[in-house]
């Protein structure tokens, strides 16, 4: 929080929120081809673009190789308290919102289906994505004060 001076500090957009779901008809021959993708696209106009990624503790993000894989790329984590789901932004609106957008429909390729995801995130306005945040740094002050406590009840 105070890193960040609780959302106002202009580094939060150095915050990539990660995390990993199915989309219907889309598989990725491996899991290093997303992830790969991902940070060439973040860097595509600032190959120097700092990047502070922020997921859960899932033993997919804790495992040596991503890792390694995170070092070589010069991504700094932010750390993520265990067992609280309640703090990543993917599991309280993003993955929600997009699957509640997608639901029902069919892909007949993988490039279809990831457009699909695509053209969902960026048709989201800025005004959502705010609150998103806003509403992240406030769940973030509540694991604060219950000391790292799963919250959401309460």
């Amino acid at each position: 929080m105070e890193r960040f001076h609780a959302g106002s500090s202009n580094s939060v957009y150095n915050i990539v929120s990660g995390d990993e779901s199915w989309i219907y008809a889309y598989e990725p021959e491996t899991k290093n081809q997303s992830r790969v993708w991902v940070v060439s696209e973040l860097r595509k106009e600032n190959c120097n673009r700092r990047i502070i990624l922020h997921h859960d503790n899932a033993s997919s993000h804790t495992a040596h190789r991503t890792k390694e894989f995170l070092e070589q790329e010069n991504i700094k984590l932010l750390d993520h308290p265990p067992y609280s789901p309640d703090l990543s932004p993917n599991d309280f609106y993003t993955f929600p919102k997009i699957k509640k957008k997608l639901r029902g429909h069919r892909f007949s390729s993988p490039e279809e289906a990831v457009d699909a995801y695509k053209t969902a995130i960026l048709e989201t306005p800025t005004s959502e994505w705010n609150g998103c945040f806003n509403n992240w740094f406030r769940r973030m002050e509540k694991c604060v004060k219950f000391r790292g406590e799963y919250f959401e009840k309460q």
